[in-house]
């Protein structure tokens, strides 16, 4: 950063980095050796250094003011992903055409790895708090706009909760799901009750038939039920309500098509005859 500010303090262009450094040490491992960091690999810092220049470049990049112009010209404005610069330096630089994202790319290689410590934490202090018992049942809302930021990061914690982990393939589009075993797993499979919203049933369709795929899988394995609770509760609703385990297995649930709200109006009804005997007693 220090290479690049101005007489004003400010990054508003950024110069290419000498990476040859011929007769001086770099600048970040100057700095590094500085903070105390001695022994460090040149060449493994090299890369990341490249990065983060890459990332100051699409930061001060910024073409607001440019994109609004070419808009009002009825130019072609650059599509490009919108969300979280930190998760995704795509994003910028700013004044693109932004898009959500990919509805097939999610969840993420990332938020699959942050949604594992996210669940693995609550389990624990629900242990804890339980008397060293698991929950046997998690019920949580999907927003739309949530894993749409997040790259899928709600939906990915709810496959880790049944103990499944998606598999994207070579083009980065997860379509296919692995079971992971107990013994990987560490923990009883968790059930989940799961409640889309409006927005999110409409992106994400194809993800909410991947995760009723992966209620499915874990209901259907032959696992022990103190170990298994989805397929526990599965198999006591198959019995109480005479249909098979398939069916017993429906987790996932939203409002019908073309229905966003929800639903508060409909709990907090009251009749016009009551409304009015109320009111009477009010005055």
């Amino acid at each position: 950063m220090h290479e690049q500010i101005d007489a004003e303090g400010r990054v508003t262009m950024v110069s290419r980095l000498n990476f040859l450094n011929i007769g001086r040490k770099e600048p970040w491992i100057k700095a590094l050796h500085e903070a105390g960091y001695p022994n460090v690999a040149t060449d493994a810092v090299k890369p990341l250094m490249e990065y983060l220049e890459f990332c100051l470049e699409q930061v001060c990049a910024d073409n607001e003011l440019g994109g609004l112009l070419q808009a009002l010209e009825g130019e072609y404005i650059l599509p490009g992903p919108g969300g979280d610069p930190i998760r995704n330096p795509e994003v910028l630089p700013t004044g693109k055409n932004i898009h959500a994202l990919d509805p097939q790319s999610i969840p993420t290689t990332a938020a699959v790895q942050s949604a594992k410590i996210v669940v693995d934490r609550l389990l624990e202090r629900q242990r804890q708090e339980n008397g060293g018992h698991y929950p046997e049942t998690i019920a949580t809302v999907l927003w739309g706009t949530d894993n749409i930021k997040t790259y899928g990061e709600s939906l990915a914690q709810m496959m880790w909760f049944v103990g499944v982990k998606p598999l994207p393939d070579s083009l980065g589009r997860v379509n296919k799901l692995e079971l992971i075993p107990l013994e990987e797993l560490g923990r009883p499979r968790v059930d989940i009750v799961v409640n889309c919203s409006g927005v999110f049933r409409d992106l994400f369709i194809n993800q909410m038939a991947l995760l009723d795929r992966a209620v499915k899988m874990a209901a259907e394995a032959n696992e022990p039920l103190d170990m298994n609770f989805v397929r526990k509760h599965a198999l006591q609703q198959a019995k109480e309500m005479g249909i098979d385990l398939r069916q017993a297995a429906t987790r996932i649930f939203s409002n019908a098509s073309g229905s966003y709200a929800a639903n508060i109006n409909l709990a907090v009804e009251i009749a016009p005859g009551k409304t009015k005997r109320s009111s009477r007693r009010c005055t």
